[in-house]
């Protein structure tokens, strides 16, 4: 995922806590690795370490355009899910970056369709390209 760092704030025992915008979606995210320059931009995986349960904290979406939106309970993600309920392996498509979650209580295969989870926090990696 491409990102521009905003703004830095806090130095995190593996990281930095950083602003970064994505598009015109602006959120504060864990950066991990060594400190980013401010006002660049950067090739980034993200990584959302949160349980996931269908209907409880993820669910289908009305909306269909990606994206991170900060808000009093963490982070409201819109992407889009496939998940193959054989394996159980959920992943999420959001701008141009997939990413494995672990959801529980879905109870059918879903293909390419917008979903809204809230997240408590996204930790993201620069991939140096």
């Amino acid at each position: 995922m491409n990102i521009k760092i905003v703004d830095i704030s806090d130095k995190l025992l593996d990281g930095y806590k950083v602003l970064v915008q994505v598009d015109s979606n602006q959120f504060i995210a864990e950066w991990d690795g060594d400190k980013p320059e401010k006002h660049e931009n950067y090739n980034v995986e993200i990584h959302i370490d949160n349980k996931f349960i269908w209907n409880t904290n993820i669910t289908f979406s009305d909306k269909n355009a990606n994206a991170i939106i900060q808000n009093s309970k963490g982070f409201k993600v819109i992407a889009k899910l496939d998940y193959n309920s054989e394996d159980s392996l959920a992943t999420l498509n959001i701008y141009d970056s997939i990413i494995l979650i672990n959801v529980e209580g879905i109870e059918q295969d879903i293909a390419s369709e917008w979903v809204e989870m809230q997240c408590t926090s996204i930790k993201i990696f620069n991939t140096n390209f």
